[in-house]
C-alpha cells in the first residue's frame, strides 16, 4: 500500500493535486507541530529531486531557495498570525510558476490565523490559483472558521512508525469483493438512492481494488456525514465477516474508539473515516 507521501506525489505528476489541505497530526502524538513539521520537508524534498535532480533536506534552503515554494509562520511564535504576515502570501499568489511544475505554500501554526485574516484568506482559498497548491499544517486541535474548512480536504498523517500489520484474511480479494457487492445490495441501509448508493459502490470497490487511495475515496465523499456514517457501518461489517485475527480486531478495536470520539469533538467527517480506511487489506 502506498504512503501518504507517495499519493500526493502521483496527484502532483498526474496534475490532480487540489488546490487546498489542511493536514493533522496522528491521534496521541506527543509533538503535534515538530510531526507536521517533518512531512513537508519530506515531499518538498522529493519534488526537488524530480524537479531538479539535487538532494535537499534542509528546511532553510526548501524554503529560501526556490521561489516556487513558500513558508509562512507567525512572526511571534507566542501570539497569532497578523494580517502582514500573510503579505508574501499574497503577492506569491500573483504570479505564475517560475522553475517547478507547480507551486506549493505551506502555513505553519494554521491554528493562529483569527478570524479577520481568515475572511481575508477567503477568496484566495475560495477561487484556486493555477498549479498552486496551500497546505495548512494545524497541530492544535482549534477548529478554523467552517468557511475556511469547508474549502479544504482535511487529511490526518499517518505516523509511519506505527506499522500496520498484514490482515489475516479469510476471503481472497476477489472473493471479498463479491461478498462486499451481495452485502450492499442486500442492505437497505447502503442503497441511499439508486445515484448516490451506485457513486458509493463503484468509489468503495475501486478502493478495495487498490485503483484509488483513501484520499481519493474520501474526496468522493465530499465531507458527507452521513455517507461517512454508511462507510463506517460497512467497515464493521466487513471485519466482522471476513477478518478474524487478533492483531486486526485490536487495530480495529482502537480505530473504531477514535472514530467515535471524534465524532463528540465533531472532527470532520473526511478525517475520521481515514485512518479506519486504513484497516482495510487491499493490493
Amino acid at each position: 500500500m502506498p504512503d501518504i507521501t507517495d499519493i500526493f506525489l502521483s496527484k502532483w505528476r498526474n496534475g490532480k493535486l487540489a488546490h487546498f489541505y489542511i493536514l493533522k497530526a496522528p491521534h496521541g502524538v506527543e509533538d503535534p507541530s515538530a510531526f507536521l513539521e517533518k512531512w513537508p520537508l519530506h515531499f518538498l524534498g522529493k519534488i526537488i529531486k524530480q524537479e531538479k535532480g539535487i538532494e535537499v533536506k534542509d528546511k532553510e534552503r526548501i524554503f529560501t531557495n526556490y521561489p516556487d515554494i513558500l513558508a509562512i509562520n507567525p512572526a511571534s511564535p507566542t501570539e497569532n498570525y497578523r494580517i502582514d504576515d500573510f503579505s508574501p502570501f499574497f503577492s506569491f499568489l500573483g504570479f505564475k510558476n517560475y522553475e517547478f511544475s507547480w507551486r506549493f505554500i505551506i502555513i505553519f501554526d494554521s491554528h493562529k490565523i483569527n478570524e479577520q485574516l481568515s475572511n481575508k484568506l477567503l477568496k484566495s482559498l475560495e477561487e484556486p490559483t493555477p498549479n498552486t497548491t496551500i497546505f495548512f499544517l494545524r497541530p492544535d486541535p482549534k477548529k478554523l472558521l467552517p468557511t475556511i474548512e469547508g474549502r479544504a480536504i482535511k487529511i490526518t498523517l499517518p505516523d509511519n512508525e506505527q506499522n500496520i500489520p498484514e490482515k489475516d484474511v479469510l476471503f481472497s480479494k476477489d472473493e471479498m469483493i463479491d461478498w462486499v457487492k451481495e452485502h450492499l445490495k442486500q442492505n437497505k441501509i447502503f442503497t441511499m438512492g439508486t445515484k448516490t448508493g451506485k457513486k458509493f459502490e463503484t468509489g468503495f470497490i475501486n478502493y478495495l481494488e487498490g485503483e484509488i487511495s483513501e484520499i481519493e475515496l474520501i474526496e468522493k465523499l465530499k465531507g458527507n456525514n452521513k455517507i461517512t456514517q454508511i462507510l463506517y457501518s460497512l467497515i464493521l461489517d466487513i471485519h466482522t465477516h471476513l477478518l478474524s485475527d487478533a492483531q486486526t480486531q485490536d487495530n480495529t478495536l482502537k480505530e473504531i474508539n477514535w472514530f467515535q470520539k471524534a465524532s463528540a469533538y465533531r472532527n470532520s467527517p473526511s478525517e475520521r473515516i481515514y485512518s479506519l480506511l486504513r484497516t482495510l487489506p487491499r493490493p
